[in-house]
Formats: structure tokens, sequence, C-alpha cells
């Protein structure tokens, strides 16, 4: 599979703010971003340089990203680029099928819910993928990133996927 060019990303992520309404903001440059990742560390939440050179970030219409988009480094190959931004993008479906205030409190007040709402956006990624090259992530890949937005065992558990049962089959059996 060949690797999509600078400006097929560009493309993508163009039309894909114009489809959300949404803005691209250098993370790396962000003063907000620089306080939040402060106060993740002081919480104990993250890392702050993992956090600002690591993780994109929503919030409402604005994506912060660490990168440059169309340019590929060692961190943020063009691909994961694309991928990312399906990934925000699903926050800001969450956010607008939420509400505001819910999708902040859901997601800052919960772990678990939070675990979930990752998990989905999350699923955006596998299902890019799986479009691309056919292959299917394993959920439990994906999920173990959820203890850097500070989710425990539990909370990941909640986020899995769980088998389903047979007709007339008893819960947990």
């Amino acid at each position: 599979m060949k690797d999509p060019t600078p400006e097929q990303v560009q493309i993508f992520w163009k039309y894909m703010m114009a489809r959300f309404d949404a803005k691209v903001v250098d993370k790396r440059n962000s003063f907000e971003m620089q306080a939040l990742a402060a106060l993740l560390g002081k919480l104990g939440v993250m890392d702050p340089t993992k956090f600002l050179q690591h993780y994109a970030t929503t919030i409402g219409r604005r994506i912060y990203v660490p990168f440059d988009i169309g340019v590929a480094t060692a961190d943020w190959s063009l691909w994961g680029q694309m991928m990312v931004c399906a990934h925000e993008c699903q926050h800001i479906h969450q956010l607008d099928w939420l509400g505001p205030l819910r999708f902040g409190w859901k997601y800052l007040g919960s772990s678990a819910t939070r675990a979930v709402l990752e998990a989905e956006a999350y699923r955006c990624q596998l299902e890019l993928q799986h479009w691309r090259t056919g292959e299917i992530i394993p959920a439990e890949k994906l999920t173990a990133g959820l203890k850097g937005y500070g989710c425990n065992d539990a909370d990941i558990q909640v986020a899995r996927p769980r088998p389903k049962r047979v007709a007339g089959q008893r819960a947990g059996a």
C-alpha cells in the first residue's frame, strides 16, 4: 500500500476542517496548550512534554496538532496524520451530539466515560485503517493507549467491546 502524499494529507485535513467547521492550531506554539500541559503534569495525569509532542488535542472546534500537516516526522507519519484527523473529528461529532457542556462534563468528570469517548474515536481510526489495508487492528492495541488519558484498567474494560451473548445464554455463562 502506497503512503499518502503530503498534498493528499493536506487536502484530507482541509476537507475535514470544512466538514466539521473546525480549525487547526499549532499545539507547539499555543499558550493554552502550554498551560494545559503544565496543569496535567501537576495533577499527575500526563507528562507535559509527552502531551505537547505526542498527542493531538481537540477543544471545542479547535484541533491542536504537534506537527505541520503534510510533513512527515519520526512521530507523525503522513498516514498517522490522517488517522489522527479522523479521531479528533470524531470528538467534534461527540461534542455536537452531546452538546458542549455535557461533553465536557462527561469527558473530564469520569475516566470511565472518557475511556468510552476515546475508544469511539479510536474506532474511527480502526475503520480508516481497515478501509486502507483490509487489516483489523486488535482493539487491545488501541485501548492500551487509554492509560495515557488517565484511565485505569477498569475504565479500559468498560471501553472494550463485550462478546455478544447467544439467545438464551445467561450473563457470565
